[in-house]
């Protein structure tokens, strides 16, 4: 985000669906505020009020492959 890089780790679980296909899927959260995404952000900015949005950012990543 931003040309900023960082690195993410994540657990993932894999298998084979019913139909053959190969799928994984991962739930993680990531902070917004590593890549420098700090609009809102109750760490650098006071007194914000409702205004306030949260710097965990929650990811849920689903890949399914099928073989031809």
């Amino acid at each position: 985000m931003k040309g900023v890089t960082a690195p993410v780790e994540l657990g993932a679980c894999a298998g084979i669906a019913p139909d053959g296909s190969l799928a994984a899927q991962s739930s993680f959260l990531i902070d917004r505020t590593v890549w420098n995404v700090i609009y809102g952000s109750g760490k650098f900015f006071h007194r914000l009020g409702m205004h306030l949005v949260n710097d965990l950012v929650d990811i849920e990543l689903k890949v399914v492959a099928r073989l031809t």
